[in-house]
């Protein structure tokens, strides 16, 4: 799940924002924010009007991917949002937006906006946050700044063996007694178990049949067996015997893991601007270039996310 800035969108159709969002193919259920303005950039009361939001391929703009309502939050202040929905990004690609204000004999569209949907673009913190921490002002910057949370991103991901973007998916694991290690789970959609190892996955599992653990917070790591469960096991032997659909990752992004991406970003574009190295050394010896991956700074703020893998 992305972590979404306000679109601020300026009511005047002819011309593109230089606002930009990105997201990932199949994620939804988040929200995003907009605020509606006039060409004088005062807060334009959207109380009589329906708001919708439009997106586009820019080779076909007569189709739209998305042709949907959004929810006013403060319609005073020009506030509003679009609740993301499956389906809504199902294909990468660049796509423009706007919103179109409707009302009884009237109709006000805003600027356009560019919205870039990405097979893997979740990220741990966004891009005001590492332009408010660079004191970098306009948008020149913001496609490099966008590759560098990316990469930040990348290498916490890689620093700690896990992720920590919300996503759906299907996942197999080995058959074992009654205690499976899974990864990082959010909630259970069903559970299946192949037991004769003959590649369907047959019996389907009821939630008085297993256990998530730890119980009182996620993500979970462990289902246990019940003891109210009709079954002995979870497929026990049977190579890739389990079959679960669900919700992995986290269901937020942790503070520490937001302020270590900010850091890690901020790292990269220093070390961008400076041919990806550090010079050290003292007159005596000379100096060298060092080259490193994630801060010191970003590792010890992730100290208590680093994920232990067993053989």
């Amino acid at each position: 799940m992305p972590n979404t800035d306000t679109l601020t969108l300026k009511l005047n159709p002819t011309v593109v924002s230089g606002a930009r969002l990105t997201v990932a193919t199949d994620d939804y259920g988040y929200s995003i924010p907009f605020v509606v303005q006039d060409s004088t950039a005062t807060a334009f009361d959207i109380t009589d009007y329906t708001v919708t939001l439009k997106v586009w391929a820019p080779s076909d703009p007569t189709t739209y991917i998305i042709d949907e309502t959004c929810t006013q939050d403060t319609p005073a202040s020009g506030t509003c949002h679009y609740t993301t929905a499956d389906g809504d990004f199902d294909t990468a690609g660049t796509y423009l937006g706007k919103l179109l204000l409707t009302k009884t004999g009237e109709s006000l569209s805003t600027e356009q906006f560019v919205l870039v949907v990405q097979t893997s673009a979740a990220s741990y913190c966004t891009l005001a946050e590492v332009k408010d921490a660079l004191d970098i002002t306009g948008t020149s910057l913001d496609d490099l700044l966008s590759d560098l949370i990316q990469a930040a991103t990348g290498d916490i991901d890689g620093y700690c063996h896990r992720s920590f973007a919300l996503t759906s998916a299907t996942k197999y694991y080995d058959g074992c007694k009654d205690r499976l290690i899974v990864d990082d789970l959010v909630s259970v959609t069903t559970l299946k178990l192949d037991e004769d190892g003959d590649g369907m996955y047959e019996e389907t599992l009821e939630t008085t049949d297993y256990l998530l653990y730890p119980y009182n917070e996620t993500p979970y790591w462990m289902i246990l067996l019940s003891e109210q469960s009709d079954y002995a096991s979870f497929a026990e032997g049977v190579l890739k015997g389990v079959e679960i659909i669900g919700t992995w990752g986290y269901a937020s992004v942790p503070e520490p893991v937001r302020q270590a991406a900010v850091i890690q970003t901020c790292r990269l574009y220093r070390l961008s601007q400076a041919g990806f190295g550090t010079e050290v050394g003292t007159p005596e010896i000379g100096t060298s270039t060092v080259y490193q991956g994630l801060s010191s700074d970003a590792k010890r703020l992730l100290g208590n996310y680093v994920r232990v893998r067993y053989a």
